[in-house]
């Protein structure tokens, strides 16, 4: 293209296409470069990170006046950051309610929207105290047409058969003073208070003689520190048997390299009638093979204030958990080693065998 004469060579289409290349060319350079360095720094983070996110436009001629307004790169590169961490977050939170509901625990969640039923047969060998055998089933009705989360609840257990010492201690748990075997029936309402808060009442009956009603309400909140979740939650219960009480609970659960996930678990419950505190503390990793296919290995202690501030048991297990046929019939084996001032600590070899199957609206 000719320049005509007594026009300024800066002024030209020609000049301004020289400058802008090497300005398109520098920005892609600090896109590449905050790509990388959020790899490196958050792998899960990366993955939700969209680098164009940060792209301008195609290069284009911008006029003098234009080119000083510059590029919005930080707050485009925030907000990237920002998708990022999220997706990290909501990750890590359904990493730790399916594994939760596939190993069985029923506290951290207790199941997915929607009607559920899951029966449950158990046999446990134990060195010191022979052998059991537990069958128990559970069932939540979603109710219809509610603006919030109302279910109907009967289970046939009130003990978490997930805790090696759910017979050891005075209760180990809100409402569990007994041997087990009652019933329950009752309503559940849950609601999300915001995206990581959630409130949740539980108000029904042990079916037993004499009938024993109760109230349990709970509050919890998650934060994250990167891709560490930080749970703290309190729950205040009422059980006419048992009478008022607090437990406070602290998790933390985090992803590992490859398909582990670490959760460290901290309670703490105050009976108020015999005024004593149970202390409650877990560790566990799990390693999945698949979705329904995974093996947890998991280490607890168990204490309590009265009458001085002692440990009444260790314990260490490995359960090893998958689908035998679709996605609905479960087999769990899980060796354990138990010690506990019951038995002055004596060394107790127990194998567990669980047979589990799940009904109604369950997604893994």
């Amino acid at each position: 293209m000719i320049t005509c004469a007594g026009e300024k060579a800066e002024n030209s289409p020609r000049y301004a296409l020289a400058i802008a290349k090497p300005r398109a060319e520098r920005f892609l350079l600090v896109r590449v470069v905050a790509y990388v360095l959020l790899l490196c720094a958050f792998p899960a983070a990366a993955a939700a990170f969209d680098p164009e996110d940060l792209a301008p436009e195609a290069p284009e001629v911008r006029t003098e006046s234009e080119e000083n307004e510059g590029i919005d790169l930080p707050e485009a590169f925030i907000g990237a950051m920002d998708r990022g961490q999220e997706s990290l977050s909501r990750q890590v939170v359904e990493i730790g309610r399916r594994l939760d509901r596939f190993f069985g625990g029923d506290d951290y969640v207790h199941s997915p929207d929607g009607s559920s039923a899951r029966i449950r047969l158990t046999s446990l060998y134990s060195e010191l105290e022979g052998t059991e055998f537990d069958p128990s089933f559970k069932f939540e009705l979603e109710l219809p047409n509610t603006e919030r989360r109302w279910r109907l609840i009967f289970e046939s257990e009130d003990w978490d058969w997930t805790d090696p010492f759910n017979d050891g201690g005075p209760r180990q748990g809100p409402g569990a003073n007994d041997d087990g075997g009652d019933s329950i029936a009752g309503v559940r309402f849950i609601r999300d208070l915001a995206d990581y808060w959630n409130f949740e009442t539980d108000v029904g009956i042990k079916v037993r003689t004499p009938l024993d009603p109760f109230v349990e309400t709970k509050v919890g909140r998650s934060w994250f520190a990167g891709a560490v979740e930080l749970r703290p939650s309190v729950e205040a219960f009422w059980y006419n048997s048992d009478g008022p009480g607090v437990e406070t609970r602290f998790t933390v659960q985090t992803p590992l390299p490859g398909p582990r996930f670490l959760r460290v678990d901290n309670r703490a419950t105050w009976y108020k009638d015999e005024e004593i505190v149970e202390y409650r503390h877990d560790a566990g990793i799990t390693h999945e093979f698949s979705r329904l296919h995974a093996v947890l290995l998991h280490f607890g202690v168990r204490g309590e204030s009265k009458p001085n501030d002692r440990v009444t048991g260790y314990s260490v297990d490995v359960r090893w958990r998958k689908n035998i046929f679709q996605d609905w019939l479960f087999l769990e084996l899980r060796p354990e080693l138990l010690f506990a001032r019951d038995h002055d600590f004596k060394q107790d070899k127990r194998f567990m065998i669980t047979l589990e199957s799940y009904f109604g609206d369950l997604e893994w």
